[in-house]
């Protein structure tokens, strides 16, 4: 039955003996509605819906005699509303309870659960300091709730009794099949049944919280359905021991962590020791956050964009120093092929060598880590499957990124960016034949967005010889952009023989008055000419062969068109710039 209005029907309720399911809803939402004492003689009601969406919230009063409804199998309300339930070990058949708070009152003992043995889902048991000894916690059996599937165990602040709140743990050992255990506040040491004695081998998600004497945690490595594990303010403990990801034929007892995706580890201040990352070979976020000495830092493992091979992203923080193999598990990562480091100002060591081990890694990203490269040296390389290299606020030098390029056959996009010691004038070592030679598969060449030289020497005002030679074998270069160059006066001189280029982009560059006398490369598509000078405008409107010509510069730059670049083709200039492409390619 149904009522929009709580009336004269609500009130002649009890005469409906045989009622099964009722359902309630108030007319609108009031602070102080309460639940008429006739509900509870409808001593068959096996469903009492009064949920949150038909006006029902947590203050809602409850009859005292609910729990004569000794049928009831579902109490559809708000989770406060189920801690309201007095003396609710009557209800035998309940199939599910979201809370119970236990208080110094008989009907609100813990011993109420020890009858409620269908219930099924999860529970969350409150108030755990009321509880006194392992006896008494043992009534509520919840190792024999085999349908419970989560479990919530909370004792709240001021309740500081570490004694009573050791053994009291000991007795609330819940079923061998609970998938998910929350612990909360539990100021005694850690139970037998989550250390030495540890059965609970169908966990999925292990939360623990404010257990701050514990010295010990569960075996972790031995739960291998364990997808979610959170460790917080866990103050004393040392360290965390992950154990082996893949079982080993010689040894049939080793165990792996192969769903483990979700790792949360905050406010270890005196913790020691992590495990190595990633805790897993599948997709794993990390968030540590005032972990001993590594601070806080966040480590993502996902899959990479449109492919099964995995993407790895650290956000160091201010205080991560080191990245070595006690941190990161290398040898775990023989499926990465993205790596992104990023945001770890103090960042001065990274296992170098370990990178040989990423075997198909295919992008590697540093970002904003200016130490990085002081742990660099002669001798080290990336992995030859590199195809994405991308440098920015590195500082990493001329000849070290000389070193880095050595044997990447396979890269085809190249980004340096604010890294002042590598575009310093003398540090442009890299623009080498030697390197070049190498980069067969290069198709961008990016320094601070592309080709661009932003923060170069301002006094470079044109490119070396060497440099020039070296840019002509890159046979497969397709973009390259020269930016914020303010004295550079002249374009490479041989530009046109890099056959391959389809996109020039060139801003900020003042000094440039004019294109290359040999003119640019046949296979240009796109010239984007920005920032500079009236006389470059000029000269670029003469480009053929181009299907996108951008001019921009300041409104005041007024440009006569005379001379369309593609014969047949209608161009447009726009008001707010000066802006020209095909008019084939505008809607109409």
């Amino acid at each position: 039955m149904m009522f929009d209005g709580l009336g004269s029907l609500i009130c002649n309720l009890a005469a409906f003996i045989h009622l099964r399911y009722l359902e309630l809803r108030a007319a609108y939402a009031t602070s102080n509605l309460q639940l008429p004492e006739s509900v509870s003689k409808l001593y068959h009601l096996e469903v009492l819906d009064i949920n949150i969406r038909h006006n029902w919230g947590s203050r809602t009063e409850l009859p005292r005699g609910l729990s004569n409804l000794v049928n009831l199998r579902h109490f559809l309300a708000f989770e406060n509303l189920h801690t309201k339930i007095a003396a609710v070990g009557k209800l035998k058949f309940l199939q599910e309870l979201k809370a119970f708070k236990v208080r110094n009152k008989k009907e609100f003992s813990i011993a109420q659960l020890s009858t409620l043995m269908e219930l099924r889902g999860s529970l969350k048991i409150y108030g755990l300091g009321n509880v006194e000894n392992k006896e008494e916690a043992m009534m509520a059996r919840l190792k024999d709730k085999v349908h419970l599937s989560n479990l919530l165990l909370s004792w709240e602040k001021g309740q500081e009794n570490a004694a009573s709140h050791t053994v009291v743990l000991e007795g609330l050992q819940p079923c061998t099949t609970i998938k998910c255990l929350r612990i909360d506040g539990h100021r005694g040491i850690a139970p037998k049944w989550l250390t030495t004695d540890f059965s609970l081998m169908s966990l999925q998600s292990l939360h623990l919280e404010g257990c701050q004497n514990w010295v010990a945690l569960p075996p972790i490595e031995k739960l291998q359905f364990l997808r979610e594990l959170h460790l917080v303010r866990l103050c004393k403990i040392r360290e965390v021991i992950i154990g082996p990801l893949e079982s080993s034929g010689d040894n049939n007892n080793e165990q792996r962590l192969p769903n483990l995706h979700r790792v949360l580890i905050h406010d270890w201040l005196e913790s020691e020791d992590l495990p190595a990352l990633p805790v897993s070979k599948t997709s794993t976020d990390l968030d540590i956050s005032n972990a001993g000495s590594i601070g806080s830092m966040s480590f993502r493992l996902k899959l990479a964009d449109g492919s099964d091979g995995l993407a790895l992203i650290i956000s160091g923080g201010p205080h991560l120093s080191s990245l070595d193999e006690k941190l990161l598990a290398f040898h775990n990562l023989t499926t990465l092929e993205e790596l992104e480091i990023t945001g770890s100002p103090s960042l001065s060591y990274l296992a170098w060598n370990s990178l040989q081990q990423l075997t198909i890694l295919k992008r590697l990203t540093l970002s904003n880590c200016p130490k990085v490269f002081s742990s660099f040296h002669t001798g080290y390389s990336l992995p030859p499957s590199l195809e994405d290299l991308d440098l920015s606020s590195c500082d990493i030098t001329g000849c070290q990124l000389s070193e880095v390029l050595v044997g990447l056959t396979n890269l085809s996009s190249l980004r340096i960016a604010h890294c002042d010691k590598t575009l310093h004038i003398d540090e442009l070592s890299f623009l080498t034949t030697a390197v070049c030679r190498n980069l067969v598969s290069l198709k961008k060449l990016r320094i601070n967005c592309t080709l661009d030289f932003d923060n170069v020497d301002r006094q470079m005002r044109g490119f070396t010889d060497e440099q020039q030679e070296a840019l002509q074998l890159l046979n497969s270069l397709q973009r390259l952009e020269l930016l914020s160059m303010a004295s550079l006066q002249m374009l490479p001189s041989e530009l046109h023989r890099l056959s391959s280029l389809q996109h020039l982009i060139i801003k900020n560059c003042k000094s440039i008055k004019s294109l290359p006398e040999k003119g640019l490369p046949g296979s240009l598509k796109l010239l984007d000419v920005d920032q500079c000078s009236t006389e470059l405008y000029e000269q670029c409107q003469h480009v053929k062969g181009l299907r996108w010509l951008y001019i921009r510069g300041p409104t005041s730059v007024e440009l006569q068109i005379f001379d369309f670049p593609q014969e047949g083709s209608r161009w447009y200039m726009q008001a707010s710039e000066t802006y020209l492409k095909p008019q084939s390619a505008l809607s109409d």
